[in-house]
């Protein structure tokens, strides 16, 4: 078990506490991290170095955060996220003019405001050693960070460039997040080149709660034989969304020495990129799939995937998880999930240079290729882990 649950006296009725065993192996991949940044740095009285933490610390962290995710607020649950930084390293930051009391009751109140995609509450401690919340960030820079994926569901993650983690935690489960255990044939160097934009749509579909599918292909191919004639939403390719990304990544390119979070000209193009690859998101939400090039022209959505051969279709397929450890195993098409994730499966069952996203209504997202090593329709998932 990743958390021990006991009663006690409280206005919620239950605490939460992190197993000790659990909590060792995050503090120590914190403290092991930690260590690399600074020894990989020049100057070690950077103010932008980290301060240390102790294990209590990183434990109180969890467990108050775990346990606000369980609260409801205005009649629902909320994601949200947490940043441990001082007050005076954050950048264009809201600082509380008195410092509220780091408890659950207060992460669920202030939880409806600070979506994970948006802005993270602030947290640091006193010259006691208590955790307190100062105000709220951008996410950018951060170096530790807890985020409320589900109620009950945590992403503790430490980046400091050099060095970092990411840990799913549950009520049931612990693993460490290893984004590179994938099937080899789905690291491609047209998945590599975007892979920060894909990401981005699947946050997009996933938030949606909805469900939706998007299918990513070379426009050369023959994507259009898996799909039902005639297609309603579909036109000439749009590409304003492949120009943004385009003139973002310019813009960026002009201006590597400079800060890129405190650039005016690159800040803006970067929030027109990613209202931009919102688009495409949004557009999953129609029923039906979406289809865009790897590059990001849009082609279609709304479309119906069907067989290219009704004889033929994915019977057995490879699944993996993107955790450390993860061994692959074989499913049945049935057993992927019901039709639309079957549909995507046989989509690239046909079109074996395609890579599917798949999100379900309740969140969890799967991405399916081809896997020519197995010779089999590859899945990962939960895939959000890998992409978050």
């Amino acid at each position: 078990m990743t958390l021990n649950t006991s009663r006690a006296d409280s206005t919620f009725g239950n605490t939460f506490h992190v197993n000790p065993r659990v909590a060792e192996q995050l503090y120590d991949r914190y403290t092991s991290a930690l260590s690399q940044v600074h020894n990989s740095s020049t100057d070690e009285s950077s103010p932008y170095l980290p301060s240390p933490i102790t294990s209590f610390l990183l434990q109180t962290l969890i467990e108050v955060s775990f346990w606000a995710s369980l609260i409801q607020e205005e009649g629902k649950y909320h994601e949200f996220s947490l940043a441990l930084c001082p007050q005076e390293f954050a950048t264009d930051s809201f600082v509380f003019k008195s410092r509220v009391p780091y408890e659950a009751a207060q992460l669920a109140k202030l939880a409806p405001a600070f979506g994970p995609q948006e802005n993270s509450i602030g947290v640091w401690f006193d010259e006691h050693g208590k955790l307190f919340i100062w105000g709220f960030t951008p996410p950018e820079g951060i170096s530790l960070a807890v985020k409320v994926h589900e109620p009950g569901q945590l992403l503790v993650s430490f980046d400091f460039g050099v060095a970092g983690f990411t840990a799913y935690i549950s009520g049931s489960r612990t693993e460490f997040v290893d984004p590179s255990n994938l099937p080899t044939n789905l690291r491609r160097p047209e998945l590599d080149e975007r892979r920060d934009d894909h990401a981005q749509i699947a946050k997009f579909m996933r938030s949606l709660k909805c469900g939706g599918t998007l299918l990513l292909v070379n426009a050369e191919s023959s994507w259009t034989e898996s799909i039902h004639q005639p297609v309603t939403f579909i036109g000439p390719p749009y590409d304003k969304i492949k120009n943004d990304i385009l003139y973002r990544d310019e813009i960026l390119e002009l201006e590597l020495n400079k800060d890129p979070l405190t650039s005016h000209q690159h800040r803006t193009a970067r929030e027109d990129a990613d209202k931009s690859l919102e688009v495409i998101g949004n557009l999953t939400a129609v029923d039906g799939a979406t289809l865009v090039t790897f590059d990001l022209v849009v082609l279609a959505f709304g479309a119906k995937i069907r067989a290219k051969d009704v004889d033929h279709k994915p019977e057995r397929l490879v699944i993996s998880e993107p955790f450390e450890g993860s061994v692959e195993r074989e499913i049945g098409l049935a057993e992927l999930g019901g039709t639309r994730h079957q549909s995507a499966a046989q989509f690239v069952f046909d079109q074996k240079d395609a890579i599917a996203i798949v999100a379900s209504q309740d969140g969890r997202l799967s991405v399916l290729g081809w896997d020519r090593t197995e010779g089999k329709v590859a899945v990962i998932r939960p895939a959000e882990f890998a992409l978050l």
